[in-house]
């Protein structure tokens, strides 16, 4: 069995009512989801695919990354509004001993500045503790704001270089300043009403 093999019930977040449509709430992704994660990142805008990817990338690019993308190496969370997944949280190992991995997350527009980005985020963190990752490396674009901020409430250092962005979050860490959440219980999320 691998560190992020799929589990045999999926847990889902509780739901979140959004202006544009209500969303189910979050589980872990199945390769029979393969086609829909492919969606979701054709759908990002090319804003998004350069903040997920860290530069711009095309149709053929996103079609490949995705046919791989959902294997026991690692997880991804998903976000679901009215039944399609339309945010995801990835989760990869890194090196042999199972100690480190890295995080990247995609939103679709539409449901950017609403806290969902920080509710997948602790989805993802609350993951890589369950699998015993002790170190999670989180790369973004410098003009990310909102994952800056984000990531700052975990990780006290953050690294740059140029455009991109590195945060290493120690899950010990991590565990004092954000404290762990019993699974599959919803981080809180605080939503704007809509105008």
């Amino acid at each position: 069995m691998t560190r992020f093999a799929q589990p045999a019930e999926f847990q889902i977040a509780e739901p979140v009512a959004l202006p544009s449509g209500r969303c189910e709430g979050m589980r872990r992704l199945r390769t029979s989801d393969t086609a829909a994660f492919r969606d979701h990142l054709l759908r990002l805008d090319a804003r998004g695919r350069r903040l997920r990817f860290g530069s711009p990338v095309n149709d053929a690019f996103i079609e490949r990354y995705a046919a791989d993308a959902l294997t026991d190496e690692g997880c991804i969370i998903g976000l679901f509004s009215d039944g399609i997944l339309r945010g995801a949280a990835e989760l990869c190992g890194l090196g042999r001993d199972g100690a480190k991995a890295e995080a990247a997350f995609s939103l679709e527009a539409d449901l950017r500045g609403r806290g969902l980005g920080s509710r997948l985020f602790e989805e993802i963190l609350a993951e890589a503790r369950r699998a015993g990752i002790r170190s999670l490396a989180v790369h973004f674009l410098r003009e990310n704001v909102a994952m800056r901020k984000i990531v700052a409430r975990h990780s006290p250092k953050l690294e740059i270089e140029g455009a991109e962005v590195t945060a290493t979050i120690r899950l010990d860490m991590a565990d004092r300043l954000a404290p762990l959440r019993p699974l599959g219980s919803p981080a809180p999320v605080s939503l704007p009403e809509p105008a």
